[in-house]
């Protein structure tokens, strides 16, 4: 299991993530772990706790890593998937995705004719 993991996780682009939460607090995200960002953007030591309790997080971190989409929600058709499962033409088709939200930095859109990409 660790060795698919070791590949999934090589095959994956190396991106800076960025995040700003609604109370103000900028982030740097580093192996999954967001450290506060000081006044100039600077990352410090300082590592950044913020609970959601409407989301199973563990499940989207084991989703993060699956070529597959995965369910966020039970009631509506909201998924997240990693960019091995935004290349799945088929299984994008069978659930019935009709608009994909790229968040991530240098993944390309890579069915522009069939999607709506935001």
């Amino acid at each position: 299991f660790l060795e698919q993991i070791a590949q999934k996780k090589s095959n994956l682009t190396k991106a800076r993530t960025l995040l700003k939460y609604l109370n103000g607090a900028q982030c740097e995200e580093v192996d999954g772990i967001p450290y506060l960002l000081d006044a100039d953007g600077n990352r410090t030591d300082q590592q950044f706790r913020l609970k959601d309790t409407s989301i199973d997080t563990s499940q989207l971190a084991k989703a993060a890593l699956q070529p597959h989409l995965y369910r966020i929600l039970p009631d509506i058709q909201l998924f997240i998937g990693s960019q091995d499962a935004a290349i799945n033409l088929e299984e994008l088709k069978m659930m019935n995705v009709t608009h994909i939200l790229n968040v991530a930095t240098g993944i390309l859109n890579f069915f522009p004719e069939v999607f709506e990409y935001k």
